[in-house]
């Protein structure tokens, strides 16, 4: 597993491990992990197994938990490095429901809050019924075979210099394969539960014109989530790369407060 690290430019206050959406990588947050670290906070960006520059096959996956295995590795190397320390999650997209999941499972009491930026709790993109039926038979019987994640990157960012870097980055990869995307659709299907299972403070920030996921599958989730610490932003307008839009400062600032404000 590859993944760069952030130093905090000031008292270290807190850690926080930021995973990334399908498709790409770490590296394309590292404007968001620099405001972070102008805020005290040393940042963790990996890069999911068979994406970006860690190892595995290209899109694919066997199992779901192997993430999990993943991301505990990673959580206790952040852990060794600042055992008293406050240590938060972020997750965009893809890398939102991940990240919920794995803290659904049995990892809450490792972290002090998590966020969720536009997270995946549901497909925007219509996917024929049939193409469904196939993906699962494929996931068997090809586990490998890949496809287009069919995600228009038009409707990404209305930042002009972010789209074209996306278009240029040799580190995304825009292929799924059908034991992934059957893995994928399983966890969305028990969206509701994973809600109930957390308890940790959570803030979700949504896209109002999301072309990717499913706004609407976003705020059934928020309404299911037990924990009494939760809050929930609708930016009306912005696309799916809330990160990477045209006022992201003003959303980086949203999340630097509220991690303030659980330390």
């Amino acid at each position: 597993i590859f993944y760069r690290r952030y130093s905090a430019s000031k008292v270290l206050r807190g850690s926080i491990l930021i995973l990334h959406g399908m498709g790409e990588h770490g590296g394309r947050y590292r404007e968001l992990a620099e405001t972070l670290g102008q805020a005290g906070f040393e940042v963790t960006l990996p890069d999911l197994r068979g994406f970006g520059q860690s190892g595995g096959k290209r899109g694919c996956l066997r199992r779901f938990e192997d993430y999990f295995r993943d991301l505990d590795v990673i959580a206790r190397s952040i852990k060794q490095r600042s055992p008293d320390l406050p240590f938060f999650v972020l997750g965009h997209s893809f890398g939102g429901l991940i990240v919920s999941c794995w803290l659904a499972a049995d990892a809450e009491s490792k972290v002090r809050g998590l966020i969720l930026t536009s997270p995946n709790f549901g497909i925007a993109i219509h996917v024929p019924v049939w193409r469904q039926a196939l993906a699962v038979i494929a996931s068997y019987l090809a586990p490998d075979y890949t496809q287009d994640n069919r995600v228009d990157s038009d409707f990404l960012t209305h930042d002009p210099s972010v789209f074209e870097r996306y278009k240029m980055d040799r580190f995304n990869h825009h292929r799924i394969s059908a034991r992934l995307y059957h893995e994928l659709t399983r966890k969305l299907a028990k969206k509701n539960t994973i809600a109930a299972q957390l308890k940790i403070p959570v803030l979700v920030l949504q896209a109002g014109d999301d072309h990717v996921v499913s706004k609407e599958d976003t705020l059934d989730f928020f309404e299911h989530l037990s924990g009494k610490d939760k809050a929930l932003e609708v930016f009306p307008g912005l696309y799916h790369e809330i990160l990477n839009e045209t006022n992201r400062q003003d959303i980086y600032a949203k999340i630097s407060v509220w991690i303030l404000s659980h330390l």
